[in-house]
């Protein structure tokens, strides 16, 4: 079976989807869509409906116009391991210096009139939808957005703060005006893991003591790499592929999945409009 896509979007990831495929067989892009801009493409066209003749429709433009699958197995395979424990906390840290390059200022993601909340939609959504997946619905939160670098007129800094119905905390970081930072720490009530300079490592047992008795920080149970980098691409091309097994085997999205999604939207959208 041919499968025929339409894009919405033609930069960025738009342009990672493109380039993913254009390797693949029985997979044709039939359009790609933007409501003013003209490329020098055949399949490229500012007409709306010419993308609803199609399969399936990606949309990767910017969030204003509409994570990692391998982070989500390592989550997966320690909540409430016995290594792990029962989980009380996770901490996610994912910053960089885009603000502070001179692009920035002209891009999207700094216009405030339409973007102003640009950090929240473009990344910290991901970290939420991911947790979501893992512990359920959200209790109580708080969100404080800043504008650090004084670059462009949107927040380039998130901190929020998640509690969830069975009682786990979060916290997640991201920010365009900070270091190139990724990190991810989950505590539980036996070990601990932590996600750090291109390598995961599960501490444990909680019951590791010193000569005087004492807790002392538990040995390193279990050492894997881990490239942000990479994981990024490979994620993306597995998204890719199951997005693209869906539509060849006429599969739906598991509803877990969907409602999942539906419910970080809703709440990112709460967090975009509350008072501040």
């Amino acid at each position: 079976m041919e499968i025929k896509l339409g894009i919405i979007g033609y930069r960025n990831q738009a342009a990672k989807l493109l380039s993913i495929l254009q390797n693949k067989q029985d997979v044709t892009v039939k359009s790609i869509f933007h409501p003013d801009k003209k490329i020098d493409d055949p399949r490229f066209t500012n007409n709306f409906k010419d993308i609803l003749d199609s399969d399936a429709v990606i949309i990767a433009s910017p969030n204003h116009t509409h994570f990692n699958c391998r982070l989500n197995e390592i989550i997966l395979n320690h909540v409430n391991s016995e290594s792990m424990g029962k989980i009380l906390n996770l901490q996610i840290i994912h910053t960089h210096g885009f603000a502070f390059k001179e692009k920035y200022a002209s891009s999207w993601r700094a216009d405030g009139e339409k973007n102003l909340h640009n950090i929240l939609d473009a990344i910290s959504i991901h970290y939420v939808d991911l947790l979501n997946l893992h512990f359920g619905k959200i209790q109580k939160s708080h969100y404080f957005p800043r504008l650090v670098s004084e670059n462009g007129t949107s927040f380039d800094t998130g901190y929020i703060l998640l509690k969830y119905d069975n009682g786990i905390t979060a916290s997640i970081i991201n920010s365009y005006a900070a270091p190139s930072i990724t990190e991810l720490m989950m505590i539980g009530t036996n070990g601990f893991l932590t996600v750090r300079n291109n390598e995961a490592t599960l501490f444990s047992p909680r019951d590791t003591f010193d000569s005087k008795g004492d807790f002392t920080c538990p040995p390193a149970l279990e050492q894997n790499q881990f490239n942000f980098e990479d994981e990024i691409t490979n994620s993306l091309e597995k998204s890719l592929e199951y997005f693209l097994t869906c539509i060849a085997e006429n599969h739906p999205v598991p509803m877990n999945q969907f409602n999942s999604s539906i419910e970080t939207n809703r709440f990112i959208i709460r967090l975009k409009t509350s008072k501040l």
